[in-house]
């Protein structure tokens, strides 16, 4: 049961650590593209 647990948390921990690392990813790609758009104009 509890190595169940520790595997459940594992789990939601790297979804998490996954979930994180793309949002910040895919907020630092718009902001550049956001400034490049703007250097454009």
């Amino acid at each position: 049961m509890f190595l169940e647990d520790v595997k459940r948390v594992r789990f939601v921990l790297i979804i998490r650590g996954k979930f994180a690392f793309f949002a910040k990813n895919w907020w630092s790609l718009s902001n550049f593209k956001q400034i490049h758009l703007l250097e454009e104009y």
